[in-house]
């Protein structure tokens, strides 16, 4: 999924598309697709609308040998309505896996994929700890005997954005309006066809620019996963 106009960073997307924002010199897709490589993926079809002339020119110029398929899937469609739209393009006995181009993650996808099949549902979320917006004090009396900067927030679940999904949601994208989350990942919970593989690992958005900022910084640092050969 790469066709969002990233409003909240705006800083970047005002001239380049979220997908192209870039970590260590490389765009967020290239590591995202790196990432589903090292697992043993190799077959990709990129979502896009917004600026999406500039994802197709970018793989256009990359000279690996790859499977990429770019799709233009409307400026306007809802992130259902996207994946309706290449429907036709899935094999219709097997389950696909699908993610959005805005988290960095290490989640072992085979693991995930192994845990789809077993547990039987027709779509399975990766489930992540999110950080707390603000530092966490413990305090006995008066007194501050503990300070986190930020911790994970280890009682809390969100979605990572890493899902696997058998052919029949499908069906469940009535048209370009149709909103993934709202609309699908909500009627599936409640017909109590979702499952949450839980990943305690390392897991990023990248919502707003301090967002990337972090993210280049951990880079930096060499505190994130693929940093060895990330290339699309």
């Amino acid at each position: 999924m790469a066709g969002g106009k990233g409003l909240r960073l705006r800083e970047v997307t005002n001239n380049t598309p979220k997908a192209l924002a870039k970590v260590g010199g490389l765009p967020l897709v290239s590591h995202i697709i790196q990432h589903y490589r090292s697992c043993g993926f190799h077959e990709f079809i990129v979502l896009t609308g917004y600026l999406g002339e500039q994802i197709q020119s970018y793989f256009n110029d990359c000279t690996l040998d790859r499977r990429i398929d770019v799709v233009d899937t409307g400026l306007h469609t809802s992130n259902g309505g996207r994946l309706r739209r290449i429907a036709h393009l899935l094999e219709k006995d097997s389950p696909f896996l699908m993610t959005w181009t805005d988290g960095f993650c290490d989640v072992d996808l085979n693991r995930l994929l192994a845990f789809h099949n077993d547990h039987g549902k027709l779509a399975t979320l990766t489930a992540v700890n999110p950080p707390s917006r603000f530092g966490h004090l413990t305090i006995s009396g008066d007194k501050v005997t503990k300070f986190e900067e930020k911790p994970l927030l280890d009682d809390q679940w969100i979605n990572g954005g890493y899902f696997v999904l058998q052919p029949e949601v499908l069906r469940l994208l009535r048209d370009d309006d149709t909103e993934f989350e709202h609309d699908v990942l909500s009627h599936l919970a409640q017909n109590n066809q979702l499952s949450a593989f839980k990943h305690k690992g390392y897991w990023q958005c990248v919502d707003t620019i301090n967002d990337l900022e972090l993210l280049n910084q951990h880079w930096k640092e060499e505190l994130l996963p693929l940093q060895q050969g990330a290339n699309a």
